[in-house]
């Protein structure tokens, strides 16, 4: 509700429905780390711990708004072409984080979670890493020369610090 008042200083300029539709895949992206973050925090505020057994329903959450705000960007402005999203920078994160919430929420159901070990998770974290590398190469492959260097940076920024806090994600025992 706060983001939403605060969107017309957020996003000046549009029509309220693209200011919506916005802040939707905003809400998404930040809803998204702040999941994934909620582990590391875990290890330096030890009064965050009880947050960590309610991760999964807000993961979940996160990906149904994420998947919603995907859909229609991707009829309305993209009609169904998954080349012509793969061209432009933002759509192109919201696709990748999408990718991510959408493998974390196939995979927190009760049952799935009770059959695997966490050797198991560890390795279906490094896959995932391993995939978000090698879309974000054949984005910068297909990006060419019309991706500006901060965006680059952004990206490879992004990939080295999930890279470095990824250990962290489990809350010490």
């Amino acid at each position: 509700a706060i983001v939403i008042g605060l969107s017309p200083i957020l996003i000046p300029s549009v029509d309220p429905a693209t200011r919506l539709l916005s802040l939707f895949g905003l809400m998404a992206y930040v809803g998204l780390n702040v999941v994934l973050l909620i582990g590391p925090w875990t290890r330096f505020i030890p009064k965050l711990v009880w947050t960590y057994k309610y991760r999964r329903h807000l993961g979940v959450g996160v990906f149904l708004l994420g998947l919603s705000h995907a859909s229609i960007i991707f009829s309305f402005y993209f009609s169904y072409s998954p080349t012509l999203l793969l061209s432009y920078t933002l759509p192109f994160l919201g696709f990748t984080g999408l990718f991510i919430m959408g493998a974390m929420a196939a995979t927190s159901f009760d049952k799935i979670q009770k059959r695997h070990y966490l050797i198991q998770w560890g390795v279906l974290h490094t896959l995932l890493l391993v995939i978000y590398t090698a879309i974000l190469a054949i984005f910068f492959t297909n990006a060419g020369d019309s991706l500006e260097l901060k965006h680059r940076l952004f990206f490879v920024v992004v990939l080295i610090y999930w890279i470095a806090i990824s250990p962290l994600a489990l809350p010490a025992r």
